[in-house]
């Protein structure tokens, strides 16, 4: 669905970081036809827990191996509902949702680890800015969504971002390391092992970005919309806007719930309708 919504004029990957994995024909015929370059490759051969892992590797890769000047990281379940407007500059991003391994300050007891992360990459942990989860609200040290991320390939962030990463990934430097703690995300419990790591990729990321550039971008509240979230919230999209790029985590096992979340949004009737034929109705649905 996602490659289906960025279209073949934009010369969509899709890439898998495990050359045994595979898609059945049919799906494999769906996505040639749309245009989009399917890639099975060794890249992630740490058979680690921590999904992740395989964003870092993948957008490395593309970043040495495709030919364009801007690369558009997009997790697998994001959807673009209206025509996107990138700037041109060196990197493109939408703040975290909530606040999780994000550090607030020194006094957080999360900033050690974010100040060693950022001692290692050269830079000084006070030279991130500040920004606002775009959820919880809470004030934080710049750390991004890693699903969606607009980079200069010639900037070279997500190998740096991958180097960063699996530098204190071998040194065993986990941001939770407490072995107890069983993180809930979107799609529901990690396990222990993959917690241990939660927040690391976006951590490595951020501190990727503002070691490499000043030129950042913080795109508004239409990208990377949490869709899963609309139920208790009203989503702040800009007066008279649309949205432009859903990120709709568990969602698609419950499309019922998926478009009512949708229309709280109010996309286009053009996009409505074809999310309604693209996502199949459960003819139960349990939870709604």
């Amino acid at each position: 669905m996602t490659a289906q919504s960025v279209g073949a004029a934009h010369e969509p990957s899709a890439l898998s970081p495990d050359e045994l994995a595979f898609v059945i024909c049919v799906e494999a015929t769906v996505l040639e036809a749309m245009g989009v370059t399917y890639v099975a490759a060794p890249l992630n051969m740490t058979g680690h827990p921590y999904g992740p892992i395989n964003r870092i590797v993948v957008s490395a890769w593309a970043e040495v191996e495709l030919a364009a000047p801007w690369l558009v990281v997009l997790d697998t379940d994001t959807v673009f509902v209206s025509e996107p407007s990138f700037a041109r500059c060196d990197i493109g991003v939408r703040p975290v949702d909530m606040k999780g391994t994000a550090s607030s300050g020194a006094h957080d007891p999360m900033d050690a680890y974010w100040s060693q992360l950022a001692e290692a990459a050269g830079v000084a942990v006070d030279d991130l800015p500040w920004l606002t989860a775009s959820v919880s609200r809470d004030r934080v040290r710049a750390s991004y969504n890693g699903g969606f991320v607009v980079a200069r390939r010639a900037l070279g962030v997500f190998q740096r971002t991958r180097d960063l990463f699996f530098q204190n990934f071998e040194a065993g430097r986990a941001p939770t390391p407490d072995p107890t703690i069983d993180i809930r995300a979107s799609t529901g419990e990690v396990g222990l092992e993959a917690s241990r790591w939660w927040g690391s990729s976006q951590a490595s990321l951020s501190i990727a970005i503002w070691s490499s550039t000043r030129d950042v971008r913080l795109y508004d509240a239409r990208y990377n919309i949490p869709l899963h979230l609309m139920k208790p919230i009203d989503w702040p999209l800009p007066d008279g806007a649309e949205p432009v790029l859903l990120h709709y985590h568990h969602l698609l096992e419950r499309p019922n719930r998926l478009r009512a979340y949708m229309a709280k949004l109010q996309p286009s009737v053009e996009a409505a309708v074809w999310m309604r034929k693209t996502t199949r109705p459960l003819a139960i649905d349990p939870a709604g």
